[in-house]
C-alpha cells in the first residue's frame, strides 16, 4: 500500500498493521466471533465506545511519544514476537495480573496505560451500568483491561456489581 495513506494516521494507528507480523499461524479474533455469533442470533449489537473515542484515546498520547514506540517495535520484531506470544500464553493461562502488568511494560509504560486503558475502562463501567439497567447483556472486552487497580473488573466490582470469572 502507498505511503500516502498514512498521512493522517497517528503513529500508534500505523501499529496495528504492525502487530500482524507478531502473529504466527492464522490470526484468530474473538471480536469478529461474536460478532459473527450475535449476527446469527439476530441479537443487537452495539460497542462501548465509538471508533472515533478509540482514536481520541490515543491522541491523548503526545505523536513523540507515539512514534518513539512505533520506532522501537519496528527496531526488533523478533523480540516483539515473543513479547506477543507470552502476552497470548498468559491470556490462555488465565494469568490476567500478569498480563496486565506485561502489557504496561512493554507498551508504552503509565502514560499509556493511563489514556488506553484506565480512561477508557471508567467511561466503560459508566456505560456497562447504564447498558445493564436494560437486561440481561453480554459484554466483552480485551483481555489487558481487565485486571488491576483500574481494570475493568475492579471498576465494576467498586460500582457494585458481582464480578464471576467463566472458563
Amino acid at each position: 500500500m502507498g505511503i500516502s495513506m498514512f498521512n493522517n494516521w497517528q503513529p500508534i494507528l500505523a501499529f496495528s498493521l504492525i502487530v500482524q507480523e507478531f502473529i504466527e499461524g492464522q490470526m484468530a479474533s474473538y471480536e469478529m466471533s461474536f460478532v459473527q455469533m450475535a449476527q446469527e442470533a439476530e441479537k443487537n449489537l452495539t460497542g462501548l465506545e465509538t471508533v472515533a473515542e478509540q482514536i481520541a484515546a490515543m491522541g491523548n498520547i503526545s505523536y513523540e511519544a507515539q512514534a518513539d514506540y512505533l520506532t522501537e517495535q519496528l527496531d526488533d520484531l523478533e523480540s516483539n514476537r515473543k513479547l506477543f506470544r507470552t502476552m497470548v500464553d498468559l491470556y490462555k493461562q488465565q494469568k490476567i495480573t500478569d498480563l496486565e502488568t506485561y502489557i504496561v511494560e512493554s507498551s508504552g509504560g503509565d502514560a499509556f496505560a493511563e489514556h488506553l486503558l484506565k480512561d477508557r475502562n471508567e467511561k466503560w463501567v459508566d456505560r456497562i451500568h447504564e447498558k445493564a439497567k436494560e437486561g440481561t447483556i453480554f459484554f466483552a472486552v480485551g483481555a489487558g483491561h481487565l485486571a488491576g487497580e483500574n481494570g475493568v473488573i475492579n471498576l465494576l466490582r467498586k460500582a457494585g456489581f458481582t464480578v464471576t470469572a467463566v472458563e
